[in-house]
């Protein structure tokens, strides 16, 4: 298949850093200002998406959901990532190592669906996915697409721009973000960080250190802080 086919593939599935926040722990290195991680468990699920012709292949989508481990159902954060080669390739053979390859933009859930995938423990299909709806360009958080380009032998991610402002409605703030992500096989990589305007840290690893989560079989497990 394709180099995009073999991405989608690969992110897909359950990711959790247990592993790295056990180590933390033994390492008496907590969360947050001790240099540690909190224990997060993301799962990416392929969604399918109409089009508001009705036509029923839509944007490639999945659903991002990121639970910090032990914490109850509610995530802490939910977004739809929608995915777009940038050119078609036959083969891998044909890509240039560090060349992008992927375009992934972002989307906030509206109330209704993030109200729907809790009542139904998180499960993608109890909604009917709609790219007018869903995808609306109302709901794009601007300035945090990601390219994606392939290395030889792993995905790399990294924001269109060093650092984007966002506006946050949980802290009902604008914050600065910034990312960069690495999918191997077996892992995903994520070293998302925030700050307040006045460059206040307010997440993320304070070392740039990202959360290692691996690829796992189950979709919850008790708090590595437990």
């Amino acid at each position: 298949g394709s180099l995009f086919d073999r991405f989608v593939r690969t992110f897909a599935g359950h990711f959790d850093n247990r592993e790295q926040a056990l180590a933390d722990r033994i390492a008496g290195t907590p969360p947050r200002q001790g240099g540690g991680h909190e224990h997060i468990h993301c799962h990416l699920q392929p969604l399918s998406v109409r089009r508001a012709n009705g036509a029923a292949h839509g944007p490639i989508a999945l659903l991002a959901t990121y639970h910090f481990a032990g914490a109850g159902p509610k995530p802490f954060r939910q977004r739809v990532y929608t995915l777009r080669p940038l050119a078609a390739w036959p083969g891998l053979g044909e890509v240039a190592p560090g060349e992008p390859a992927i375009e992934m933009q972002i989307f906030r859930l509206t109330e209704d669906a993030e109200a729907q995938l809790l009542a139904s423990g998180g499960d993608a299909s109890c909604l009917g996915w709609e790219e007018e709806r869903h995808l609306s360009q109302s709901l794009l958080i601007r300035g945090c697409d990601v390219l994606w380009h392939w290395t030889g032998d792993h995905f790399e991610g990294d924001m269109v721009s060093e650092s984007a402002i966002v506006a946050s409605p949980i802290l009902n703030a604008d914050i600065v973000v910034r990312d960069h992500l690495t999918l191997l096989g077996d892992a995903l990589w994520v070293n998302d960080r925030g700050w307040d305007l006045q460059g206040n840290y307010l997440y993320g690893n304070i070392h740039d250190i990202p959360y290692k989560m691996d690829r796992v079989g189950w979709a919850a497990c008790e708090s590595a802080w437990a």
